[in-house]
């Protein structure tokens, strides 16, 4: 890939699961085999609290983002959760996660429309980092500039921020 011009995204098939489970395993030590990656990818597929969205350029997929709906589908403030982003590692530094969350924020706001009908005009997104990601840091800065908290990670794991912010959600009769 040469250039970031030519990613499409699309929401993840089942098809997809193969490839999204050799990025998550490329990306995310907790799955520490193949078999492991895309079980945990099929995980969230077929969950209807995630939705899962593939950047690619036939025939390959680059990356994908999962968002998660917190707290249920009644909330007059709703909250997603930008849960995951993997990237491949031959293709990480062109953009391509700006890509994806600028990408999935309308259809995410779409969605939260879609299975909830007590939410008001406004969704909070929040997403956790490590404190020494300086690439998700700056990415995540772009789209949610405020961090609004830290939690400490068991055992030896490096804490984590947590950046957060709004996204406006269509008109209730659109």
């Amino acid at each position: 890939m040469n250039a970031t011009s030519s990613v499409k995204v699309r929401q993840a098939q089942e098809s997809d699961m193969p490839a999204l489970g050799g990025i998550n395993g490329n990306c995310f030590s907790g799955n520490d085999t193949y078999d492991s990656a895309v079980s945990w990818m099929k995980a969230r597929f077929y969950n209807p609290a995630f939705r899962i969205w593939i950047a690619y350029s036939e025939p390959w997929t680059f990356g994908y983002i999962t968002w998660e709906i917190k707290g249920g589908w009644k909330r007059e403030l709703p909250v997603m959760e930008l849960e995951q982003i993997g990237i491949h590692g031959s293709c990480r530094g062109r953009g391509i996660g700006h890509i994806l969350v600028e990408q999935t924020l309308g259809p995410v706001a779409q969605w939260i429309r879609d299975t909830n009908e007590n939410a008001n005009d406004t969704a909070s997104i929040i997403v956790w980092t490590t404190v020494n990601n300086e690439a998700a840091k700056k990415l995540y800065r772009n789209f949610f500039p405020n961090i609004r908290g830290i939690r400490h990670q068991y055992q030896n794991r490096p804490s984590e921020y947590m950046f957060q912010g709004t996204i406006l959600l269509p008109n209730k009769n659109s």
